[in-house]
């Protein structure tokens, strides 16, 4: 229709560098559109779009672009056919931070770069829920598993290296963690964490 976009358009820059490359239908951004990003008239970075009637759709990723003009992927965001995040992967010197969406549930992972796990999370409706659990760097075992219920700590796990624990800690009336025995600690873990919070 008159006045609204259609098909490819780009930008350039002052200099001429292309600056965006978007497509448009019946006015909205529509397909892949892809902006490049200048710091002080250098190319620092590139972001990669899918669009579908101007929401995003299928994939987001963003490129950190280094004065050789190679390229390393920093960010990746995926999406349902809604247009909701299921998967978002972000790259942060040695670390992998990778969170899933699944049914209003996060879980989030970290890993080193070489593919052991950093820690892993879980979430609802924004706050911590379930079991946060971290590992000795550079191993597979556990140094510490935390209980949350609806953002609140609810007790926490402690493991030395060799993967015995050494201290069990409990939420009491005062608000505040303090040292329990085993077996206070697991009864805490019998309660299923998020069938409580949907009764």
């Amino acid at each position: 229709a008159y006045g609204k976009r259609e098909g490819t358009a780009t930008a350039w820059t002052q200099k001429g560098d292309t600056l965006s490359i978007w497509n448009y239908k019946y006015g909205m951004k529509n397909g892949r559109c892809t902006t490049w990003i200048y710091t002080d008239s250098i190319l620092t970075g590139r972001m990669e779009e899918v669009y579908k009637a101007d929401q995003p759709s299928d994939s987001a990723l963003y490129f950190v672009v280094y004065p050789d003009g190679k390229e390393r992927l920093q960010n990746r965001t995926l999406y349902d056919s809604d247009g909701k995040i299921t998967l978002n992967d972000s790259y942060t010197n040695d670390i992998h931070y990778r969170m899933e969406y699944e049914d209003g549930i996060l879980a989030f992972i970290s890993l080193f770069t070489d593919g052991r796990l950093s820690s892993t999370a879980q979430y609802k409706d924004n706050q911590a829920n379930g079991k946060t659990v971290m590992y000795y760097p550079g191993t597979d075992r556990i140094y510490k598993v935390e209980i949350y219920r609806k953002g609140r700590l609810m007790g926490s796990v402690e493991y030395d290296i060799e993967g015995l624990p050494r201290s069990y800690k409990v939420l009491e009336e005062d608000g505040q963690l303090h040292p329990c025995d085993s077996s206070t600690y697991e009864n805490l873990l019998l309660i299923d964490v998020h069938q409580k919070i949907e009764k």
